[in-house]
């Protein structure tokens, strides 16, 4: 079938192939949009889950967290009020407090506490009224002798155990009893302690603040919580429970809001009075906001976790306070927020008992259910949500877990990018192909049929004849090329193969691997007792001598180092950052993993030493072993994340944080599994984070080494668990 052309010449008309090449290219199409959208949707569902689900776990661990830790407030007042330490200093404070108050002041002394007062000695009430000096004769005996002629600065006065000037029978009752008590309150991370008696006459404070000697019903200097709430509280309470008192901005401690938690104390004649304890919004703040390491915590750059109490104000920080104050009061200013909202924030230094949140979220989790969901924050942000209340009957508290829509739907927004560039790529080559194809089809010579259905059988070898200078011999070289092109992508898969095999035993033990390889999705390991090994590097990453990418490089090498010398002791990798390494060894063995732990541990210092010889740093390394049971797998067999999770790595990271330079700490249980070979001792002195003392043993040696050995070989030096 031919056609005229616009010289008179004839040329062949092809329909079939120019439709049969639009019919691919529309098929191309309308599946790479069909299975697009269908891809997108299921993403869609899948990310939001993903997110919500996070979300839903920060926002319980949060508040199991605070849950747990009003609990263990409660705890400890309580125990405190039933110490018979406590129970007689009560009763010696009160006896000497009632004989101090028929030992006025002199006119010189009185007049010093009076400009005490004037010049700014005491702490600010954060209400904007300046405090006055008391007017009973003891509390002005005691605010005399305890701030007024205190040689320490506010903030240190519990420092003074004996007041030069005090003969009275109170300094010696202070002398024998303050040491103590204000020991337990710093062991246990509280700001202040206070002893009332019976007549409510706050008889001693640790920090010595305005609140020391003054009278609980005195509220426009101690403020509603402890005046008032806390006397009706502990006459509600049965049995002398202890009871909680939400945060307050309390005058003597400048303003700052902060948590009361009091127990009556009973001697042999009933109720002594009683024993309160200070707990400060900076508490607060450092388990919402994880020590301001938001991202490390899932929370990424918008995320964050904050509580609300029943007036529907906040009891922590906001995360974007604590970023950008600046950006922070703008938004409230735009949010319509009273004036005095954001004066007041910024006056104060925080949004805790200022920022109100009445959002549909904290409704719901008032009213006792949880919410999980989209919402406007008090902000005005979209936000993806999760909302609940805390479990204690002592505070009606919300825990808040929420992050930006749109950094929670980011991933959503690359994947249409990508379609579409996908797309544009796709369609024009499909429609070539049709082309290419539609010839083909349309000109069935057997050469060209029977070459097609070699390289279709995987005969890549074969060779269609040549055929000419026309569109059929186009086609016979076109099978040719696409014969040997499909030779070189084999080829290139095979190679492909052995190199994401390589990479994968880079990251993953090689058990995992196989399993991986061989089609199994669903991919674990072993829950056993095993030793961890933490190892932290310092002076690579952060050297100031050093440029980013040289520092990345020779990070890199002090992982390759340490990851060969965890290889030659059969320990596994399980994860290596840039200046931090985890290691296990035992998973899955019958015994010896803390012996291998330890050889690993006395060989980081060579290596690092051969480093340091090498490049000019100066490095250092912080060890931390951990042994007890672990569970060790992939996290998940699609994002092929290996992972270590229980006690042992947790306490070794621990360990390292608090360990000194080129110190291997070690816990408890890997002490007792390390028999006479290794040379330990006791750490002391050790604490984490909230202050809690922490119980490890330094490793120093291994005897066997003998005159090889760096370290002494301590012979007959106490092991322990031996």
């Amino acid at each position: 079938m031919t056609q005229a052309s616009a010289d008179g010449k004839t040329r062949s008309a092809r329909p079939l192939r120019r439709g049969l090449a639009l019919v691919l290219t529309v098929v191309a199409l309308t599946a790479t949009v069909l299975l697009g959208g269908v891809v997108f949707i299921d993403a869609r569902a899948l990310l939001t889950a993903g997110v919500e689900g996070g979300l839903v776990n920060q926002q319980r661990s949060q508040a199991r967290v605070l849950a747990n830790g009003l609990d263990f407030v409660a705890d400890s007042v309580f125990v405190i009020s039933r110490d018979r330490a406590t129970v007689e200093a009560l009763q010696q404070f009160a006896d000497a407090f009632e004989a101090v108050g028929e030992m006025p002041l002199d006119d010189g002394r009185s007049a010093a506490l009076d400009d005490f007062y004037a010049s700014g000695g005491v702490e600010a009430s954060g209400t904007g009224d300046a405090p006055r000096p008391p007017q009973g004769a003891a509390a002005r005996f005691l605010q005399y002798h305890y701030l007024a002629a205190n040689p320490y600065a506010a903030g240190e006065r519990s420092a003074l155990v004996e007041a030069a000037g005090d003969e009275s029978s109170y300094g010696v009752v202070h002398a024998a009893n303050h040491p103590s008590l204000d020991a337990r309150r710093r062991t246990l991370g509280f700001s202040d302690l206070l002893l009332f008696d019976r007549n409510g006459n706050i008889v001693y404070t640790a920090e010595k603040r305005s609140d020391f000697g003054r009278n609980l019903t005195e509220s426009e200097y101690l403020g509603q919580a402890v005046s008032v709430g806390v006397p009706q509280r502990l006459a509600a309470s049965a049995l002398g429970e202890p009871v909680i008192v939400d945060f307050e901005r309390y005058p003597p401690a400048g303003g700052t809001p902060t948590l009361f938690a009091a127990a009556s104390v009973y001697g042999a004649e009933g109720v002594l009075g009683g024993v309160v304890l200070e707990i400060p919004i900076d508490t607060l703040n450092r388990l919402t906001t994880s020590d301001r390491r938001w991202e490390e915590v899932g929370l990424g750059e918008t995320g964050e976790i904050f509580v609300v109490g029943r007036d529907l104000l906040m009891r922590s920080d906001s995360r974007l306070w604590l970023e950008d104050p600046a950006r922070y009061l703008d938004l409230v200013r735009r949010r319509g927020y009273p004036d005095e909202v954001a004066a007041s924030i910024e006056a104060l230094g925080t949004t805790a008992l200022v920022q109100p949140v009445d959002t549909e979220p904290v409704d719901v989790a008032l009213d006792g259910e949880r919410f999980v969901g989209g919402a406007r924050d008090y902000l005005g942000r979209q936000m993806l949500t999760v909302s609940g209340k805390v479990e204690n009957d002592q505070v009606d508290w919300v825990v808040v877990a929420q992050l930006a829509d749109g950094e929670a739907r980011g991933p959503l927004a690359s994947y249409l990018l990508r379609l579409g560039i996908v797309a544009a790529i796709v369609v024009p080559l499909v429609a070539l192909a049709g082309l290419l194809l539609a010839g083909l089809f349309t000109r069935p010579f057997r050469p060209v049929i029977e070459g097609a259905g070699r390289i279709a059988d995987g005969d890549l070898d074969v060779v269609v004849p040549d055929l000419g200078r026309n569109e059929l011999g186009d086609v016979g070289r076109r099978l040719n090329a696409l014969a040997a092109h499909l030779r070189a992508q084999e080829e290139a898969l095979a190679a492909e193969e052995q190199e994401t095999t390589r990479l994968l035993l880079s990251a993953l033990p090689a058990r995992i691997v196989e399993d991986l390889r061989s089609g199994v999705r669903t991919v674990g390991d072993l829950a056993d007792s095993a030793t961890v090994v933490a190892v932290a590097v310092d002076g690579v990453v952060d050297a100031p001598s050093i440029d980013a990418d040289t520092a990345a490089e020779m990070a890199s090498r002090v992982s390759r180092d340490l990851e060969a010398v965890a290889e030659r002791l059969g320990m596994e990798r399980v994860r290596s950052a840039a200046d931090q390494h985890l290691f296990l060894a035992g998973l899955g063995r019958p015994s010896a993993e803390a012996d291998r732990a330890a050889e690993f541990a006395l060989s980081v210092g060579p290596i690092l030493d051969r480093f340091a010889d090498d490049t000019g740093l100066g490095v250092g390394y912080r060890i931390g072993i951990g042994s007890g049971t672990v569970i060790a797998g992939l996290l998940s067999a699609d994002r092929l994340t290996y992972s270590v999770f229980g006690e042992p790595p947790q306490t070794a990271l621990v360990l390292v944080s608090v360990g000194a330079p080129s110190q291997i700490l070690v816990d408890p249980a890997a002490a007792h599994e390390l028999g006479d070979r290794w040379v330990v001792d006791p750490a002391v002195g050790l604490v984490d984070l909230r202050g809690e003392p922490i119980s490890a043993f330094s490793l120093l040696g291994d005897r066997q080494a003998g005159d090889d050995s760096d370290e002494p070989e301590a012979a007959g030096e106490p092991q322990p668990g031996g």
